[in-house]
C-alpha cells in the first residue's frame, strides 16, 4: 500500500493538473507548445504551474512532492546536456530519465526519490521541438540508480478515478512494455504534427485558416509508408477539411487540385460548413515552397482514386 502524501489536496492537485493537460492535448493534438503550458492549471480559486522553463525536476510551491519532469528538444545550436534529451532510452518499457547534475544529493532528486519510494502519479513533459511537449499522466519512478545518476520511469494506464493512481498492479513489467508502445506512437504522431503544421506556417492547404487550435496534420493515405511519417506524406488542413477529406466528401488530384463529392452539390441555406466547403471547390491547394515539403504526387492520385471510387 502507498504512503498518504502528507498533503490531503496533494492528488487533488495532481487530477487538476492531470484534467487541464488532457484539455490541452486534445486541442493541440498531443503537442502542446510551452506558451500554454507556462500558463499553469486552475485550483481553488487560484493557478498552480505545471512545470518551469529552466528546470526539468518541478516543484511547486503549493504541494510538498514533485509534480512533473520534463525533457527538451534544444534549439538548433545548442547542445544537450542531459542524455534523455537525445535519446528515448528504453528499458523494459521504461525511459531512463537522468537526475538533475547526475548527484543523488541534489535536493531536486531527492524529490525524485521520494516519488519513486511513495509511489506518486508524476506529470511528463517529453519535448517534440523546442518549446513544444507531448505531456502524459500518470508516469512512476520506478527504479532509482544512484551510481549512474539516473531513474527509470514508466507510463501508468489511463486514470478513471483515484483508485487507479494508487493501484500497485499498474507497475508490471508486461504493462510498461504496452504503455510504452502506446507512448511511442503518440510521440510519433505528434513529431508528424509539429513538422508539417511548421512546413505549412499553421495554415490550412485549402483555406488559409491560420489557427494551429483549429488545424490537423492529415496523413494523406492512411497508415502512410510505415514508422515515421515524412512531412511529405501529410498536409495541413482546418478540422472541417480533415473531416470532410477522412469521410472522402472532399478529394485532391496529384495536382493539388480539391474536388468535392456529388453528396455536397446542395445545402441548406442556413449551412455555414456547406458553404466554406462548397468555396473551396476547384482551389489549388497552398503547399510548401520548399520542394522537399511539398506533398508526394503519388500518395495523393492514390488517394484520390479512393476518393473517386467512394
Amino acid at each position: 500500500m502507498l504512503i498518504p502524501t502528507r498533503n490531503p489536496s496533494d492528488l487533488d492537485m495532481r487530477l487538476a493538473a492531470a484534467g487541464t493537460l488532457a484539455r490541452l492535448s486534445q486541442i493541440y493534438r498531443d503537442a502542446v507548445p510551452w506558451s500554454e503550458i507556462a500558463k499553469g492549471f486552475p485550483f481553488l480559486g487560484g493557478r498552480i504551474m505545471f512545470a518551469s522553463q529552466a528546470l526539468g525536476i518541478f516543484k511547486p510551491r503549493q504541494m510538498d512532492r514533485v509534480l512533473s519532469i520534463k525533457t527538451v528538444v534544444p534549439r538548433e545550436g545548442r547542445g544537450a546536456q542531459y542524455s534523455d534529451q537525445v535519446a528515448d532510452g528504453s528499458e523494459n518499457g521504461m525511459w531512463v530519465y537522468d537526475m538533475r547534475e547526475r548527484n543523488p544529493a541534489h535536493s531536486q532528486n531527492h524529490w525524485l526519490k521520494t516519488a519513486w519510494t511513495e509511489g506518486l502519479p508524476l506529470i511528463y513533459l517529453r519535448g517534440l521541438a523546442p518549446s513544444v511537449y507531448l505531456p502524459s499522466f500518470p508516469v512512476y519512478v520506478t527504479d532509482w540508480d544512484a551510481g549512474a545518476g539516473q531513474v527509470r520511469v514508466a507510463l501508468g494506464l489511463e486514470y478513471t478515478s483515484q483508485q487507479d493512481l494508487v493501484e500497485p498492479a499498474l507497475m508490471g513489467r508486461e504493462l510498461s512494455r504496452y504503455t510504452y508502445g502506446r507512448m511511442q506512437n503518440r510521440v510519433s504522431v505528434a513529431r508528424f504534427r509539429v513538422d508539417v503544421l511548421e512546413a505549412y506556417q499553421d495554415t490550412c492547404a485549402l483555406s488559409g485558416l491560420a489557427q494551429p487550435q483549429l488545424v490537423d496534420a492529415v496523413p494523406i493515405a492512411p497508415g502512410g509508408s510505415g514508422g515515421r511519417l515524412d512531412v511529405t506524406e501529410g498536409l495541413c488542413m482546418s478540422r472541417l477539411h480533415h473531416a470532410a477529406f477522412d469521410a472522402n466528401l472532399l478529394g485532391i488530384d496529384p495536382d493539388g487540385r480539391v474536388h468535392l463529392s456529388e453528396q455536397l452539390d446542395t445545402y441548406a441555406p442556413g449551412d455555414l460548413f456547406g458553404r466554406n466547403l462548397m468555396s473551396v471547390a476547384g482551389r489549388r491547394i497552398s503547399v510548401p515552397k520548399a520542394p522537399e515539403f511539398q506533398p508526394n504526387r503519388e500518395l495523393l492520385a492514390a488517394r484520390f482514386e479512393q476518393f473517386q471510387a467512394s
